[in-house]
């Protein structure tokens, strides 16, 4: 053993936990001290100890908040935006909030938690609380050599990261990017399969091409390939219109429900329906067009996203019902209410304001590069007892628009991109 392991062996590990379990304590005791005005404590912590060793207790803080009458507020008032919203069964928190102090977490971390449970839960006459910082935490504690402890920042700002895959495991990213197109109908603008893709940063080099170009109608079921496809003021027209939801209205995903993949909905733009089938039922259609005027409009909420929906009937809810074992309808946005990218650009480049999106969690499209997945698939293959084929790999992203780049993650510094007459903002 070297003789730097050895010295990390006897104090690294030590240090990090004394750093670590400094945060902890220190959270612990002003989160203790939070009262609403009429004494009521602003949180219950559960912990079978006072946080005065780091022998017995991790750097973690488990809690739920409360209200001035002592109930639980729930996860949804909290902020909650995915999943459904039961907060309390036979009296019983369903969930808490879980805090974890690591190696990099510092005493502004714990300072920024404590000072939003205060602005959110306290008025400025019960929230005068002085921060003082605990004598365990010094700049000694913790020391920053390591480098890959300090890559915050690595990833470009002008880029939004979507889901990432396959656990730790180094992944490719979903680039997502927004289009204003031409003050033309929608049905006259079509991105082909084949046409060159060209990144307004990219210098010289080998030609970039759309492979592949997929739709996804129904939120979180199965998507189908097309060779074109009309393009409106949401992104790809009808892509992620419709989602599941449960009898609560809460949107229902592969996360809580797996089965909604085998769920195949295509659109047939001359018959204007779309078509949705599954393995041992009956295909069923629903009309494309949109009855929001006649049907009753709800507010659901998608992620950080609240957009208003109509119902698609009883009959499409009992075809859903029916395969997935379980009460649940199929709803649409509303053409009366429009999701609004939030998306800030901080390279200088002009802003695509105003952006409108469907059912998506971020952007109008979702991009990703062959060449990105090739380097995924080589890097986990040896992990894998039966390797994922590459095509498995590119489904597994759920991209609109899956690009043949010369290098790969070289998307990840495009700011602009042009797909014949259309041109995208990253």
């Amino acid at each position: 053993m070297s003789k730097t392991a050895e010295e990390f062996q006897r104090g690294g590990m030590e240090k990090i936990k004394q750093h670590t379990f400094a945060l902890a304590h220190y959270t612990y005791t002003v989160l203790s001290d939070l009262k609403y005005a009429n004494g009521a404590p602003v949180v219950r912590i559960y912990s079978d100890t006072d946080f005065s060793s780091p022998d017995v207790q991790g750097p973690i803080i488990n809690f739920n908040v409360l209200d001035e009458n002592g109930e639980i507020l729930g996860f949804s008032q909290a902020g909650h935006i995915c999943g459904d919203n039961i907060d309390v069964v036979d009296g019983r928190p369903t969930g808490s909030v879980r805090i974890s102090f690591g190696y990099m977490s510092s005493f502004e971390d714990a300072q920024s938690f404590l000072n939003f449970i205060i602005a959110t839960r306290l008025s400025k006459s019960d929230s005068e609380i002085s921060f003082q910082p605990v004598t365990k935490l010094t700049t000694e504690s913790v020391t920053d050599d390591n480098p890959s402890f300090n890559n915050a920042e690595i990833l470009s700002p002008i880029l939004q990261i979507s889901d990432r895959e396959l656990g730790s495991n180094p992944s490719v990213t979903k680039t997502t990017i927004n289009c204003q197109p031409p003050e033309t109908e929608a049905e006259s603008i079509r991105a082909a399969v084949s046409e060159t893709t060209v990144p307004t940063c990219r210098k010289g080099g080998e030609p970039i091409t759309v492979a592949n170009i997929y739709l996804y109608p129904i939120k979180s079921c199965s998507g189908f390939e097309v060779t074109e496809w009309p393009v409106g003021n949401q992104g790809l027209l009808y892509d992620r219109n419709w989602m599941v939801v449960n009898q609560n209205g809460v949107c229902i995903t592969q996360k809580q429900e797996p089965r909604l993949c085998f769920i195949n909905p295509s659109i047939d733009l001359k018959q204007n329906i779309m078509v949705i089938q599954a393995e041992g039922m009956d295909p069923i259609s629903v009309s494309l067009e949109d009855s929001g005027k006649e049907a009753v409009i709800c507010e659901s909420k998608v992620c950080s996203h609240r957009v208003k929906t109509y119902d698609c009937g009883e009959k499409i809810a009992g075809w859903f019902s029916m395969f997935l074992g379980r009460p649940c309808r199929l709803i649409r946005q509303s053409s009366d209410m429009e999701s609004k990218s939030l998306q800030k650009n901080t390279k200088g480049l002009s802003s695509a304001t105003n952006i409108s999106l469907s059912l998506v969690n971020e952007a109008q499209y979702l991009l990703i590069n062959v060449a990105s997945i090739m380097q995924l698939k080589e890097h986990i293959s040896e992990r894998l007892e039966e390797p994922l084929e590459t095509e498995e790999l590119i489904q597994r992203f759920r991209a609109n628009i899956v690009v043949r780049a010369p290098e790969s993650f070289e998307e990840e510094e495009w700011a602009e991109i042009s797909i014949g007459a259309l041109r995208f903002q990253v």
